[in-house]
């Protein structure tokens, strides 16, 4: 569906999925951005680009009064679907949830009439919250973001600052965790509903679908936890996605060894210098220059003898 509105309207693919549908939000961080790999993850998850939540569908009444009056028609909104931000960013009232059968009409339709996300009296002290406004901003940036960023930046930027701030990344200690940020920080209403497994928890006790994220190095989590992290990392949230832009490009400008050496690896195995570079998600000129490295600096396992004399 995605793929066949997206040549309906003669834009490039990708374009289109960035720009209308929730991947950006939904996969913010990518363990193989620009390899072979990353681009068969994002065939398949374009595939459901516009897939409606099984929770239903959001809508603000505010935003629905104002487009009917101001073009008189209304539409769904991306960042009203968004995973724990239960209320329109832009008029702060709760969203309106209604059934994915919905999708067919427009907000503010007989048939899209449902419960609210959160009562007033809670959302009030909700969106007084500073950790909640800065995974708001976090989220919406995400949102509009082209590409996600690589995990290696994430894993750089996440480490640092848990070293920073003495938190334990391990799942064994005495020190505190970045889970224990997100429970002292955020409203235990909100927790309840998007992380019942925090709410709950006790004092420095590791939770996988949390902790995890700043330990792992080979699994992407879901964009609500690694929001949530970043809202307790860092006091502003325009300093903590600037410090996961800066290690991303870092990332792009000069890749890890191990990706670099993968690839000569595949290289002198027999994959074309193409096929290698982009498997590992590295520039040609990078495994190039790690070949002529090779042919100059005698291999660690090789020995040298001089004559004496």
């Amino acid at each position: 569906m995605l793929w066949l509105i997206a040549q309906a309207c003669n834009l490039d693919t990708q374009r289109f999925a960035a720009e209308h549908s929730m991947l950006p939000v939904l996969y913010p961080v990518s363990r193989c951005e620009g390899s072979e790999r990353e681009a068969s993850i994002t065939q398949l998850t374009m595939l459901h680009g516009l897939s409606v939540s099984a929770s239903g569908l959001r809508w603000c009444p505010e935003c629905a009064r104002l487009d009917n009056q101001g073009r008189g028609y209304s539409y769904w909104r991306r960042r009203h679907q968004i995973n724990g931000i239960d209320w329109c960013a832009v008029h702060r009232l709760p969203l309106t949830v209604t059934s994915p059968e919905s999708a067919i009409s427009a907000p503010g339709d007989i048939a899209t009439a449902g419960k609210t996300t959160v009562p007033m009296d809670v959302l009030g002290d909700e969106l007084a919250n500073p950790a909640l406004q800065r995974l708001q901003a976090i989220l919406l940036a995400w949102l509009h973001r082209p590409a996600p960023i690589c995990l290696d930046a994430w894993a750089v930027v996440v480490r640092q600052r848990c070293r920073e701030l003495d938190l334990r990344m391990g799942e064994v200690g005495k020190r505190p965790v970045v889970s224990d940020l997100i429970r002292e920080l955020f409203p235990h209403s909100w927790l309840q509903r998007c992380m019942p497994e925090v709410a709950c928890k006790q004092d420095r006790v590791f939770v996988r679908k949390v902790d995890g994220a700043c330990i792992d190095r080979h699994v992407a989590y879901p964009a609500l936890s690694c929001g949530a992290i970043l809202a307790v990392l860092y006091t502003n949230a325009e300093d903590a996605i600037s410090a996961l832009e800066s290690a991303n490009q870092v990332r792009i400008d000069d890749p890890p060894e191990y990706a670099v050496s993968g690839a000569l690896a595949a290289f002198l195995a027999g994959d074309g210098l193409l096929k290698a570079s982009k498997k590992f998600g590295v520039k040609v000129r990078d495994v190039e220059s790690a070949l002529r490295s090779r042919c100059v600096t005698p291999h660690p396992t090789e020995s040298i003898s001089f004559d004496d004399g």
